[in-house]
């Protein structure tokens, strides 16, 4: 009977101890944070996309944007992400390239759609950004690089306009960890396989322009090492899926924006 007693008196002691542990917790505090890297992050966005534009030529083409526009729809609405807080940028360049920055700012290089023989080529490496964006590898590799503390000044004064620069370019040049990389490798697969895209075609690219690059080499795979290993992977990932290929424009849409980009 003591013993029973005893038990119950240690129980009651610590769900109190608890209640009063969760009470002590500035719930609102908490709250406010998250919130504030929120608007940190966004305002972060902004500032790495104005930075960045002012070096690059911004490319004002309807059918390429509506044919971007096609493949996330069709990705986000198969993965159930909110396809309105992507926001894409296209840049003019002969670069093959894409990237992420905060608050899932997506910037596609025309060089990367010229580059491309199919939808899912492009499909697979606009996946693979938006998986760093799902998995938060933007804002983890930017607090590594510039640190938490000195982002949050540098969006609250809106000054350090080196530091954004020189944390735009590492975003648009660099790799994220090997571990980070294979993360978005493989939920970039998943997500084209949902989406009725060709994952075989995802991993392929990384070879095919690896291999034709030459003595220059393309940013985004340059920025992505280990291509013919990570591409094995992705294939060997897939094998294990089931999934078939529902295509989402004819091949000639490609082909005629292809050919509009280069005139």
């Amino acid at each position: 009977m003591k013993k029973l007693l005893f038990q119950l008196l240690v129980m009651a002691s610590m769900i109190i101890g608890l209640w009063y542990g969760l009470n002590a917790i500035n719930w609102m505090k908490l709250f406010h944070v998250k919130k504030m890297t929120s608007q940190t992050e966004k305002k972060l966005g902004e500032m790495c996309w104005n930075t960045f534009k002012k070096e690059e030529t911004e490319l004002d083409n309807h059918e390429l944007s509506a044919y971007l526009d096609s493949i996330l729809t069709r990705v986000c609405d198969a993965n159930q992400f909110d396809r309105s807080t992507i926001k894409l940028h296209l840049v003019s360049s002969d670069e093959i390239n894409a990237f992420a920055l905060p608050d899932n700012h997506l910037v596609v290089y025309s060089g990367l759609i010229t580059s491309a023989d199919n939808e899912s080529e492009i499909a697979g490496v606009l996946c693979h950004e938006i998986a760093h964006m799902q998995s938060s590898h933007v804002m983890k590799k930017m607090i590594n690089e510039v640190g938490l503390t000195a982002i949050i000044s540098i969006t609250s004064s809106g000054t350090g306009g080196e530091i954004i620069k020189k944390a735009a370019k590492t975003l648009s040049s660099s790799a994220y960890s090997r571990t980070l990389e294979s993360e978005a490798d493989i939920k970039g697969a998943d997500y084209l396989m949902k989406s009725d895209l060709d994952p075989v075609a995802y991993a392929g690219f990384f070879t095919k322009i690896d291999s034709t690059a030459k003595m220059d080499i393309p940013t985004w795979i340059s920025s992505h090492p280990d291509s013919k290993e990570r591409a094995a992977d992705i294939l060997k990932y897939a094998k294990k899926k089931k999934y078939h290929y529902v295509p989402i424009t004819h091949m000639e849409t490609l082909e005629a924006i292809k050919k509009d980009i280069r005139d």
